[in-house]
């Protein structure tokens, strides 16, 4: 029995790579002859600088070095090998998903090679990430260091050790992640709670913690070193300040995209028909949620629905999709269903794979607390739908066990409620694009 059940382990295994292979392939193909633009040329513009220069030429006030330093190293390598750059990009980014997902499935077969096969698997169906294998944009990689810090957190929590390599590169992957994408801040909430257990447990001495963490914070002492030299900023974050001006456009909006599909380019989701706007410039800040609670709850719900509603899976779409409900129907699935595990844990504490019951709950609060205030891009849900399929997988495993019927049949009920719920709300903040407003 156990060598059938590792010949069909690797079956699973070999099946979902080859679907994560097939579907890279062919979003590959599909927005390969799409001249980079918007943010892609920006990074690109930078790449080229360090390649020419070094890294002291990604000084910009808009961008951190993190991503245009590794696409300069993608660069040299282009030229070494005469090799087209996309292709090398593709590459290199969706090697290093799957070396993440690998690492996840490895955390948990040593407890359940069964529920650790069935992740992986899910993690291969992941169609929301596939498209950015091949742009010039963060968000494979910052989905990448996300999940990779968020399953090196779960990991202490599941096992109760945190060696130093452990510190160490989770560390790393948050400060890497930030100097990549600055809205990786949110991680700083997982960060702490996990630092904040190591220290009233004590099961780490305080300066192997210290050490090994700010070990790992180096690439932020480098940004820092760049801002600060450059424009006399002791920062590690972009120089300009885009809070104002993302709290304005995240009340005035409850998504944003980009059109490549001909008119007007920036494919705005207004807020106006369903809020009351401020008539201020100057209320526009946090506190225009708390004063005006029952829009400033509305947008948020909104802004939530609309985050998980994958109305176009490509970055630069130039035409709607033929089935555009399809990828919107599997992202609710994931969505409420990791929602339902996040609640049972919450209550229960008997998810094991899921660590120490706040944790959840932490990573769902800290990621709307940052991406809900902004003008929100589908792309920016990457991190948390990603984490949702993990958690999803681990409460399925829980609901089908002999004993937890009555789980079963409440989210089963729940979820036919809620999905067909989400869909005509995501219906409704379609309306407000003049895509399909026509």
């Amino acid at each position: 029995m156990k060598g059938i059940f590792n010949v069909q382990a690797k079956q699973i295994s070999y099946a979902g790579m080859l679907i994560l292979t097939i579907t890279s392939i062919y979003f590959f193909f599909v927005q390969v002859n799409i001249a980079p633009c918007c943010d892609q040329t920006d990074y690109l513009a930078l790449a080229n600088n360090i390649h020419n220069e070094g890294i002291v030429s990604a000084q910009n006030v808009l961008r951190t070095f993190g991503y245009p330093w590794f696409l300069s190293i993608l660069i040299k390598i282009s030229v070494l090998i005469n090799m087209p750059l996309i292709l090398i990009l593709f590459i290199a980014q969706a090697i290093i998903y799957l070396l993440v997902i690998i690492r996840i499935r490895n955390i948990v077969y040593i407890h359940s090679p069964t529920i650790a096969d069935v992740i992986f698997f899910v993690f291969c169906l992941n169609i929301f990430v596939a498209p950015y294998f091949a742009n010039y944009l963060t968000d494979s990689i910052y989905l990448s260091l996300c999940l990779l810090v968020l399953i090196n957190i779960t990991k202490y929590f599941i096992e109760g050790i945190a060696n130093n390599s452990l510190l160490f590169w989770t560390a790393a992957a948050f400060s890497t992640n930030i100097i990549i994408r600055p809205a990786a801040i949110w991680l700083l909430f997982p960060m702490l709670l996990f630092l904040l257990h190591l220290f009233i447990t004590k099961r780490k001495e305080s300066f192997s913690i210290f050490f090994f963490i700010l070990l790992g914070l180096t690439p932020l002492f480098i940004q820092t070193y760049l801002n600060f030299t450059k424009y006399g900023a002791l920062s590690f974050l972009p120089i300009q300040d885009l809070g104002a001006a993302q709290l304005k456009w995240g009340i005035e909006n409850i998504k944003y995209s980009t059109w490549l599909g001909g008119g007007n380019p920036q494919n705005f989701y207004p807020s106006s028909k369903i809020i009351t706007l401020p008539t201020n410039i100057d209320a526009y800040t946090i506190s225009w949620y708390f004063s005006n609670f029952t829009d400033g709850l509305t947008l948020l719900s909104l802004k939530f629905i609309g985050a998980f509603d994958f109305d176009f899976l490509v970055p630069f779409p130039k035409e709607i999709p033929s089935l555009y409900w399809i990828p919107s129907i599997f992202s609710y699935v994931i969505m409420w269903l990791g929602i339902f595990g996040i609640i049972f844990h919450l209550t229960t504490g008997r998810l094991f794979f899921l660590g120490h019951r706040l944790l959840p709950i932490t990573i769902l609060l800290s990621w709307g607390s940052v991406t809900l205030l902004t003008a929100l891009e589908l792309r920016f849900t990457l991190p948390l739908i990603s984490y949702l399929m993990y958690v999803s997988v681990i409460y399925f495993f829980e609901m089908v066990k002999e004993g937890n019927k009555k789980y079963l049949y409440i989210t089963i009920g729940g979820l036919s409620i809620l999905i067909p719920s989400s869909c005509l709300l995501a219906s409704i903040i379609r309306d407000q694009s003049h895509i399909y407003a026509g």
